[in-house]
């Protein structure tokens, strides 16, 4: 699961998926800069944290990149004895300018109106689309601005240029549905579905495609032979969905003989109640 190769391809995912917000051009690279990365499986498989695997592998190709170098990075600002932000990355790109990048990671379930960033909930549901976009755009990408940033920056001689977002993921529109996203988000953003567990019978079960539970170490690229996974039949998967210690939000890749198919949430009525999804 954690193959050098596996892990070259996440970093390929992470870097050449388009951005989940519009406008963020800049942030789809040539696969080529990417390809010869060599990233470090996390320490501990255990105690894996999504967001702390995508941060270190990006650390890792900026070091290893002929066009950047990494000024610092998870660079915190104080005020007094109170933490007023900090910064992702420092970059010095080819110019010669160094800018502020913030990277996330992020997937989101579409309920209700989707062209409401609000109806936009995480797997776990305290997090939401609108609630990130506004922690990105009023708090995080403006730190820079902050009188404790600008002396802090002063101090190291750091004159920021630019900040910009990397902020990747899915987006799982409800299942048979139309992809309908709010204004802000790229309509050509990576997807894929979500369904409830009582729908599930009479929709995915009722086929002969084969199923792989996603751990979140495999929420990046999609499945490839060389993952190892184990591979279940319907029957399998419902007994694992009827288990009182499933997630209520239970990631999931649909498989044919040629590979990954598609992939996507299967809820329970936990998760729904918190989201008030229908």
């Amino acid at each position: 699961m954690d193959s050098p190769r596996r892990l070259q391809r996440d970093l390929i995912w992470y870097l050449t998926s388009v951005a989940l917000v519009r406008g963020e051009t800049w942030s789809e690279f040539n696969e080529g800069d990417v390809s010869d990365t060599a990233v470090s499986p996390p320490p501990d498989p255990h105690r894996f944290r999504l967001g702390q695997h995508m941060e270190k592998m990006l650390q890792a190709w900026i070091e290893q990149s002929d066009n950047y170098t990494l000024i610092d990075h998870n660079l915190q600002v104080f005020e007094g004895q109170r933490t007023v932000g900090e910064f992702d990355f420092l970059v010095q790109v080819e110019n010669g300018d160094i800018e502020h990048w913030e990277a996330a990671i992020k997937f989101y379930l579409g309920t209700g109106d989707r062209t409401i960033a609000a109806n936009w909930y995480g797997p776990n549901t305290t997090d939401r689309l609108d609630k990130k976009l506004a922690r990105l755009d009023q708090h995080q990408l403006r730190l820079g601005d902050h009188p404790a940033a600008r002396a802090l920056l002063h101090d190291l001689g750091i004159r920021i240029a630019r900040s910009r977002c990397l902020m990747k993921g899915r987006l799982f529109h409800p299942w048979d549905s139309e992809r309908i996203q709010p204004d802000s988000i790229n309509p050509s953003h990576e997807h894929g579905w979500w369904l409830t567990k009582s729908a599930f019978p009479s929709t995915l079960a009722s086929t002969d495609n084969r199923f792989v539970y996603l751990p979140k170490s495999l929420w990046l690229a999609p499945l490839e032979v060389d993952d190892a996974t184990t591979v279940m039949d319907a029957n399998e998967l419902t007994t694992m969905l009827d288990r009182d210690t499933t997630e209520q939000a239970t990631h999931l890749a649909v498989l044919n003989d040629k590979g990954e198919i598609n992939r996507g949430f299967v809820v329970d009525d936990r998760w729904l109640a918190r989201t008030a999804a229908p």
